[in-house]
């Protein structure tokens, strides 16, 4: 009786091989490996003086906590807290490297955002320059080329609004 054999020990080793490669490259990394990795906001937290002042949640939109009127001639320093999907806060450290605030202001007649050196990374001033209302977009900068994440634009109803007072 003639016994054939098909495959080769040799080739069935390089086929089990490759399987597990196969099957162990398309899962994720334990050991990491990837510096990209951060951890993405889905909303934020405007504070001054302790109170959360503005807070924004993707897909819910700006809720006012606190109403406030800012006096024109007036700075008031503000933290920003960035919000996981779970609604715990987001630390520095969490974000990864080449993240920094940027803002868009709707009227810089009104009103000013200023970081200071003093001023921890998320933290700036809202400097009230003339009386009237200004709408601004908060954004999660990656690099100088775009924003990772960002408030509701300036040109939406919904906005986040200061209102400034001349007394």
């Amino acid at each position: 009786m003639k016994t054939y054999q098909l495959l080769s020990r040799r080739t069935l080793l390089l086929l089990a091989l490759f399987s597990t490669l196969l099957f162990t490259a398309c899962g994720d990394n334990p050991a990491g490996g990837d510096d990209d990795e951060h951890t993405d906001p889905h909303g934020l937290e405007l504070v001054h003086n302790g109170e959360v002042i503005f807070e924004y949640v993707e897909g819910e939109g700006v809720t006012e906590h606190t109403p406030m009127h800012f006096r024109v001639g007036e700075e008031y320093p503000f933290e920003v807290h960035f919000l996981a999907e779970n609604g715990d806060y987001i630390h520095v450290e969490d974000l990864g490297d080449g993240y920094s605030l940027g803002w868009v202001i709707e009227n810089e007649n009104v009103l000013d955002i200023i970081q200071q050196e003093e001023d921890a990374e998320w933290n700036f001033h809202l400097a009230a320059i003339t009386e009237g209302e200004s709408k601004v977009q908060f954004r999660l900068m990656h690099g100088d080329d775009h924003a990772d994440f960002q408030t509701l634009p300036v040109t939406s109803e919904n906005a986040i609004e200061f209102h400034i007072d001349a007394d």
